[in-house]
């Protein structure tokens, strides 16, 4: 089922752009959710765990990587695809870390 941009049904599902958009305007609110903390839980342990492996750090040099990425600002984003859609390609330069969580 394609998504639909007919807001005067507000049960319609909305477009990915639509969805983006609407997340960005209520972002304080997002970010206090249960799931969204949850997830950025995982998301920080994850990146953690990456430049830890990628950089071999271990003990002392590990907790201040810990430290250092505890207050980091992060950026989290939902997006919701059709089974026959895909993200555009694209990357973020400058930043740590980068991944995807994905679910179904």
């Amino acid at each position: 089922q394609k998504a639909s941009t007919n807001r005067s049904d507000p049960t319609a599902p909305l477009e990915n752009g639509e969805f983006f958009r609407a997340q960005m305007r209520n972002q304080r609110l997002v970010r206090r959710q249960p799931d969204v903390l949850a997830l950025e839980r995982v998301a920080r342990r994850a990146c953690i765990s990456h430049l830890s492996y990628s950089a071999r750090l271990g003990g002392e040099a590990r907790e201040e990587l810990e430290a250092l990425l505890r207050d980091a600002p992060l950026s989290l984003w939902a997006a919701v695809l059709q089974p026959s859609e895909a993200h555009h390609r694209h990357n973020h330069e400058g930043n740590l870390c980068s991944g995807v969580f994905y679910a179904s």
